[in-house]
């Protein structure tokens, strides 16, 4: 995989993460880091890792797709 590639997806990742911690804190009525805060103390359901499963399929869709691309 190149650099280009690595950064593209780290990218990519990031942003989902991101979005994903949002949607998750407001969904509790919480900022992102009063969210994360209350995750690590374990006072909030976890859900996190379902959804980082599901973006980690969607991310290694996203790396064969790009190989297909180079490929031709």
């Amino acid at each position: 995989m190149s650099e280009e590639e690595k950064k593209q997806l780290s990218a990519k990742l990031s942003k989902q993460t991101k979005q994903m911690l949002d949607e998750q804190a407001e969904e509790h009525g919480l900022t992102r880091t009063q969210y994360l805060e209350r995750l690590i103390e374990g006072t909030l359901p976890n859900r996190l890792e379902e959804r980082m499963d599901a973006i980690r399929i969607d991310i290694l869709a996203e790396i064969e797709k790009l190989r297909e691309e180079i490929k031709k």
